[in-house]
């Protein structure tokens, strides 16, 4: 089934995420969960080397390129047609998977002057901008958000990076309240004037902790209504999630609603 949004399934190669940390953290399983995304419905691989969950540990460029040299060949290898997301904010490491032929640098740093250097250099590479901050923002939080995008695509336009190679993430979650997080969720669609793909990264986040608690079934089901609000508000192109499964099965099933397909077995 044709839609016009695409998933995209967490592969966290790292032994300290929240959720699935130390899960697949041997090539083999990463390999088998790699295939189970695919299988599922996942459009794009989201790889990870480094937890970004707060208080994670910190890796060192040549600690992210050693985790990536065991995972990336291997996953090319076996899944030569999948689509590849590097979940980096380090230049260097950008820099690596761009000569290994990657598809998109997810950064959540908010793009340094570093990785903007290098995204000016592979401008055929697609980039996520996501909004992140050193500090929760005091204030008119909104309209910070907007001139934090505003500032970076121009800065990234003037390089010569098209809009069409770049993906905006609000950065829910990051550096943010509860209540800025909600603020997002509802006002996305604002983004739209900008012309660009967004995406939205909400799986798992501490948010959906705070309204439903740490049960995974429950934050996978939490994950499906915000994605769906999104869904139907339209702010949304692209949706980060580690169940692959359970999302791609509540968006065929109002692809079917809407086009008035029966469903049999």
């Amino acid at each position: 089934m044709k839609n016009d949004f695409q998933i995209m399934g967490i592969l966290n190669f790292t032994p300290d995420s929240f959720s699935d940390g130390n899960k697949f953290f041997k090539v083999e399983d990463a390999l088998t969960h790699a295939e189970k995304l695919l299988s599922d419905g996942a459009d794009i691989i989201d790889l990870g080397v480094e937890s970004t969950r707060p208080a994670a540990q910190k890796l060192s460029v040549e600690e992210e390129l050693m985790r990536l040299k065991q995972i990336l060949p291997a996953l090319r290898k076996e899944f030569p047609q999948a689509k590849i997301s590097i979940d980096t904010y380090k230049a260097k490491t950008a820099e690596y998977v761009i000569a290994e032929g990657i598809d998109i640098v997810n950064d959540i740093s908010g793009m340094s002057e570093d990785m903007l250097e290098v995204i000016s250099q592979n401008k055929n590479v697609k980039y996520v901008l996501t909004h992140n901050t050193s500090a929760i923002i005091e204030g008119d939080f909104w309209n910070q958000v907007l001139d934090f995008f505003e500032k970076k695509i121009s800065k990234l336009c003037k390089v010569g990076v098209s809009k069409n190679n770049l993906i905006l993430d609000l950065g829910f979650g990051f550096h943010k309240t509860v209540e800025q997080n909600l603020i997002l969720q509802n006002r996305g669609t604002e983004l739209r004037k900008l012309g660009i793909t967004i995406l939205a990264g909400v799986s798992r986040k501490s948010t959906l902790q705070k309204i439903v608690g740490t049960d995974i079934d429950d934050l996978d089901n939490a994950t499906i209504a915000f994605s769906l609000h999104s869904l139907f508000a339209g702010s949304a192109d692209i949706f980060r999630v580690h169940n692959v499964k359970k999302l791609r099965q509540a968006f065929d099933s109002i692809e079917s609603i809407k086009k008035e397909k029966i469903w049999t077995k």
